[in-house]
């Protein structure tokens, strides 16, 4: 078999079946590929039988007992896996149909590489999903310059040989968020070439309002905060934060791409979700110290 998929899921069941219908669309033997759904302590149903099925897909369900987020749950399908890659998707993400051919083109050519699909947020109209795609595209533009050689990607679309993924330890189950840009730093170091794919997609279902948005971001903050320490430790330096030309280009990306009073509108989303950041990474920050000083 040539690929897994693995799905974490949470009390999601109307995105996850979409998601499970799209797998179902994608121009792949049925043979090579399966699909692992991992319930992470969910609470509304039991995600099996809740979910309609896509004919002639071979799909598995695990459960965990306690919510240990995406990171525990997907490390828990990877050690259920039987494909020689692991394809790590989310249940509010919908494959294109060539996204496995797509994968499969790039892992022939370099099977030791960690590569990444590109997420087009949905709906396009949203004002919320058009920041976030600016969001996402300028990292990206920012940190992979060299498509061949790059840093960081997010979660929505990961693809890793199976033996490599538990070589390294799979993803580190103390973050809630950020565990996909740690495993990136940590495949860089042993070695490991991070390849991304833009013409690999899937379909990111963006949760509607702002406060859901804000919480995105605050919870992306306290995770960033735990990765720079992090680096800080591995690096033996102080805490290092972005350079100003990064959040220059960040604030400005909404102007770049759409009409000047949408793009007016995009801007301040973006602005809004460095504030959550902000405040989540202050938050995790006190916690910390706090932390420190009561073990002192």
């Amino acid at each position: 078999m040539r690929f897994s998929i693995v799905i974490p899921t949470r009390d999601r069941i109307e995105l996850l079946s979409g998601c499970l219908e799209a797998l179902g669309k994608v121009d792949y033997p049925r043979s090579e590929f399966e699909v692992i759904v991992v319930d992470d302590a969910g609470t509304r149903h039991a995600v099996a039988g809740a979910v309609p099925t896509p004919a002639g897909v071979a799909i598995r369900f695990l459960r965990r007992e306690e919510n240990g987020g995406p990171a525990a749950a997907r490390n828990l399908g990877a050690r259920h896996a039987a494909g020689e890659y692991l394809l790590f998707t989310d249940d509010d993400c919908w494959a294109r149909p060539d996204l496995l051919r797509q994968l499969d083109r790039i892992l022939d050519e370099s099977p030791a590489v960690l590569v990444s699909g590109r997420a087009e947020f949905f709906p396009r109209e949203d004002l919320a999903a058009a920041a976030t795609q600016a969001i996402m595209d300028t990292v990206y533009g920012y940190f992979n310059p060299d498509p061949r050689d790059a840093r960081i990607f997010a979660g929505p679309c990961l693809a890793i040989g199976a033996t490599r993924f538990h070589a390294l330890g799979g993803f580190d189950e103390s973050y809630r968020t950020y565990e996909d840009y740690d495993f990136c730093v940590r495949c860089r170091g042993e070695g490991v070439r991070l390849v991304y794919a833009a013409e690999a997609k899937v379909v990111h279902h963006t949760s509607p309002g702002l406060w859901r948005f804000w919480m995105r971001h605050y919870l992306y903050g306290r995770g960033a905060y735990r990765f720079h320490k992090a680096e800080a430790v591995r690096a033996g330096t102080s805490l290092q934060l972005g350079r100003a030309a990064f959040f220059l280009g960040l604030l400005t990306a909404g102007w770049r791409r759409c009409t000047p009073l949408r793009g007016t509108v995009v801007a301040a989303l973006i602005a809004l979700s460095q504030i959550a950041s902000g405040a989540g990474f202050l938050s995790e920050w006190r916690s910390a110290h706090s932390s420190n000083g009561r073990s002192r």
